[in-house]
This record gives structure tokens, C-alpha cells and sequence, in this order.
């Protein structure tokens, strides 16, 4: 069995929610300077060895807050900026793969995006082992509705959608008036189930939570554009065009959508 099979075969369901338990990590974790918090007041930090050329080609994530660097110079901060300056402490979810290994740092590439710089090994999480990290953050601050969204991003990518679902419910739950980044969650997760009724129904609800915010602008264009309503499509790809810039991690993907769409109609579907 798998990590990952495991963290999802000890769900529990409680109170419309549900909880992962295990025993410890299992032995034999990665030689990156990991930080895992193992108890709500007692963090452990892995052994202080350099990353591997192993880990080339392994995908990950990274802690809230890591800025890609090359050089001196910042590249990417995953949009916290640009949220902190709305007043919002959130960021871009994203997921990475290691392409190089320099000592304690590691070059990391976006997935779906040009993103790309170095980042600390301490502040990166093996996909895989992800799961546990955030649960073990979770147990020892339930209240915590933001690392439920943390989580359920995860699930979403391991394409554990109804799990995902659970998640971000139970971040609404703690937090109903959440920014939309918490309703948009399980938007993506229903479009990914093909029930784009349910996605564009989560869309509007982040969208009227928080009307700056692009991604559940763009994610309900997508819905629209699959569902073969072009005009709407187009008029959510044109919003993301006009509201935006190239630093928005999906605008090149929204200008392309829309020029297929004014060119040629729905010739395409993201």
C-alpha cells in the first residue's frame, strides 16, 4: 500500500467532516531539509543533508510563504504579494517538480506555468508525503480552515476529488465568510467530476465573496467554455484580460482561450 493509499484508507467521517490518523512517519523519509510538525508545540527537523540528485523529477509543493529566487532577485511569490496588497494572506496553490539540486537549494519548475526559480530544500514537501505533513498541522490546530484548504488542494491534485470536496466544506464550515479562495476550491474539484452545474454554483459564491478575486473568474470561464457557452466563456476570458496581467499564473491560458473564441468560436476546449 502505498502513502497515499494509506492517509486516504484512515479517513474518518465526523461531523460531515473527516480526519486522518497515523502513527508516526514512516522511516526513510527524504534527505531534504524537511520541517514537520509532528504535535501543535513540537517541531522536529530532519536530517541537515544535502538534496539528492534522486529527487530530480519528483514533485512537490512548498511551504506558505516560499518565494522562488535566482540570483538575489525574487521571481515568484506565488501571488501573495499582490494578495497582501488586496488585504488578503493568501497565495496561488501550486505544485512543482524539482528539475536541478544545488546543496540546499533546488530548482523548481511550475506545473502548467512558466514559473521557475530556487527554493530552499527546508521549505519543500514530496507530494506524496504532503498529505501527512498538513494532517499532522491540522491536528494540532483543528480550527485552522485555512490548512483544510491547504489540504484539500493537495487531494485535488492526487485527483481525490470527493475527499477534496470534504475539505474545503469543512474550511467553509469554520469559516463561512472565507474569501472565495475556499469556494473556488470545490468548484474545481466538481468541474474535474464533470457536474459543471455544481462548479459554477461554487464559483458564484467566490466570486460574490470576493469580486477581485481572478481565479474564480477564470475557473467559471472554463466551466462555461466546456459546457459549449461561448459567450460567457468569452466574456469571463475578456474579464481576466482586463482586470489582470501577465503575472496572473493563468493569463496567458485566458488570452489563448479567447482568441481561439473571437477567431473561430468554441473550436476548443481548455
Amino acid at each position: 500500500m502505498t502513502r497515499i493509499e494509506a492517509s486516504r484508507a484512515t479517513c474518518v467521517w465526523r461531523n460531515g467532516a473527516h480526519r486522518y490518523f497515523k502513527e508516526g512517519l514512516a522511516a526513510g523519509w527524504i534527505a531534504l531539509t524537511l520541517l514537520v510538525v509532528l504535535s501543535g508545540d513540537r517541531n522536529v527537523a530532519l536530517a541537515q543533508q544535502p538534496a539528492e540528485n534522486s529527487h530530480v523529477g519528483k514533485r512537490v509543493i512548498t511551504q506558505f510563504g516560499t518565494v522562488l529566487k535566482v540570483g538575489n532577485q525574487v521571481v515568484d511569490d506565488e501571488g501573495r504579494g499582490k494578495e497582501l496588497a488586496r488585504g488578503k494572506n493568501q497565495n496561488v496553490f501550486r505544485t512543482y517538480t524539482i528539475e536541478q539540486v544545488n546543496g540546499q537549494w533546488l530548482w523548481l519548475v511550475a506545473e502548467g506555468s512558466s514559473v521557475k526559480g530556487w527554493a530552499p530544500a527546508a521549505n519543500v514537501i514530496l507530494i506524496d508525503r504532503a498529505i501527512d505533513y498538513i494532517t499532522r498541522q491540522i491536528d494540532a490546530n483543528p480550527g485552522d480552515w485555512a490548512k483544510y484548504v491547504w489540504r484539500a488542494n493537495v487531494w485535488l491534485e492526487l485527483k481525490e476529488f470527493d475527499i477534496a470536496i470534504a475539505d474545503y466544506n469543512e474550511a467553509i464550515r469554520l469559516n463561512p465568510g472565507s474569501a472565495g479562495v475556499a469556494h473556488q476550491g470545490p468548484g474545481r474539484a466538481w468541474r474535474a467530476k464533470k457536474d459543471y452545474d455544481k462548479a459554477i454554483a461554487d464559483y458564484n459564491e467566490a466570486i460574490r465573496l470576493d469580486p477581485g478575486y481572478a481565479h474564480p473568474y477564470f475557473n467559471r470561464g472554463v466551466a462555461f467554455h466546456l459546457t459549449g457557452s461561448a459567450k460567457e466563456a468569452r466574456e469571463h476570458y475578456r474579464w481576466v484580460k482586463e482586470h489582470e496581467n501577465p503575472s496572473f499564473f493563468r493569463f496567458n491560458h485566458a488570452l489563448a482561450e479567447l482568441d481561439k473564441l473571437d477567431g473561430t468560436g468554441l473550436s476548443s476546449t481548455p
